[in-house]
């Protein structure tokens, strides 16, 4: 059973599980232009035409970030908090748009970050 602090603690908190960051990252790759196929990327169009080349530039490094699991063993709200603004746009976007689909992992993330 878990103590009154760390209940807080994860109140306060999020962390990503793995098949939730692998989706997080993906997406953010596509976002990006690094992964994806041209397929992809087109439907994802609505959303990248939207942000700027700035934030661009954040999403890319947000993606170095969360593929490298060798020194970011963990992604939780501290390490990705100056991007958190930046995912919750981009989060509204692909719902607007109706991009998300059944990405269950993706979904969780992304809400997980949107309730912060």
């Amino acid at each position: 059973m878990k103590d009154i602090k760390e209940y807080i603690n994860e109140s306060k908190n999020f962390k990503l599980e793995s098949d939730e960051r692998q989706a997080l990252a993906d997406l953010i790759g596509m976002l990006c232009g690094n992964i994806g196929n041209d397929e992809d990327i087109n439907k994802l169009k609505s959303v990248i035409d939207q942000l700027s080349k700035e934030e661009i530039k954040q999403l890319d490094n947000l993606h170095d970030c969360l593929d490298d699991e060798e020194t970011y063993k963990k992604i939780n709200r501290n390490i990705i908090i100056d991007d958190i603004p930046l995912i919750k746009k981009i989060y509204k976007l692909m719902d607007d748009n109706n991009l998300l689909g059944e990405q269950w992992d993706l979904i969780d993330a992304l809400e997980k970050i949107n309730e912060y």
